[in-house]
């Protein structure tokens, strides 16, 4: 997270797909977070850490399960366990919020391209949509969409793998 450790986060706007250490990250530096999961035990083991900790962080977590559909046209496309699954309300719920609230969008959980194409119009000119494992081919097609935002990349070994992945910061120009 070494560019973020640069950005001044205090009271900033800040949605994420995918919670965890970089929602406790976020708001320990003040920014406001709203965190969606999808995963309903990871979901309660992270509201367990959150209500154990003292002052209390600003984030809005909350959870949005898959749901079971024959031929969903919202999914994860690097998860089998979840074929047959529709992440259609888990990736529109950045709709409800006014276009250009965000300073910083998180892409870290199920179903990003998705996710990505309903965010760039929510982040502000100007601000950042961070897009974790950008390295993955079945990614390529909906990053090109802003592949004219300048970006910082980042590489590093992933959790639970053996290879090393890309993160990718992109900005939002002011004026486009």
């Amino acid at each position: 997270m070494g560019f973020l450790n640069n950005l001044n986060l205090k009271d900033i706007q800040i949605f994420e797909y995918g919670s965890g250490g970089s929602s406790l990250y976020f708001s320990n530096r003040g920014a406001h977070v709203i965190s969606i999961e999808h995963n309903k035990d990871w979901f309660l083991s992270l509201k367990s850490i959150l209500s154990k900790i003292e002052n209390k962080l600003v984030i809005d977590l909350r959870l949005i399960e898959p749901e079971k559909e024959s031929q969903p046209t919202v999914f994860s496309e690097n998860d089998k366990n979840y074929a047959g699954y529709s992440f259609k309300k888990y990736s529109d719920s950045i709709l409800q919020y006014p276009e250009g609230l965000f300073d910083l969008i998180v892409i870290d959980g199920r179903a990003r391209p998705f996710c990505l194409y309903n965010s760039i119009s929510k982040v502000k000119d100007g601000g950042y949509i961070l897009f974790d494992n950008s390295n993955r081919v079945s990614y390529h097609y909906e990053l090109e969409k802003i592949s004219d935002w300048l970006v910082s990349k980042s590489y590093g070994p992933t959790v639970n793998d053996l290879s090393f992945n890309e993160t990718s910061i992109y900005r939002k120009p002011f004026f486009k």
